[in-house]
């Protein structure tokens, strides 16, 4: 399967990796494991077992929030809104 890169001549810091074995993954939390100048680690768990980790920079981690927020707003433009909190 070929990833689609929107821009066509994309700067090394935008190159997309391709997926050579795209799995859909289902996890039911996901945390923050560690924080610092140069990276942050995302964990995706089921149940008690990590299942998948990201390491981001810090400005890429916003670039995702972002993204992520814009694409929750889409949802609940065309689904209703999402009623949630965070986790005690």
């Amino acid at each position: 399967m070929e990833n689609p890169v929107p821009n066509q001549n994309p700067t090394p810091e935008q190159q997309a990796i391709p997926l050579t074995d795209p799995k859909l993954i289902y996890c039911n939390s996901a945390f923050i494991e560690s924080l610092s100048n140069e990276e942050m680690v995302f964990s995706f768990a089921s149940g008690p077992v990590i299942i998948n980790q990201f390491v981001f920079h810090p400005k890429h981690a916003k670039r995702f929030l972002l993204r992520l927020q814009e694409k929750i707003k889409e949802y609940e433009i065309k689904n209703g809104e999402l009623k949630t909190e965070l986790p005690k």
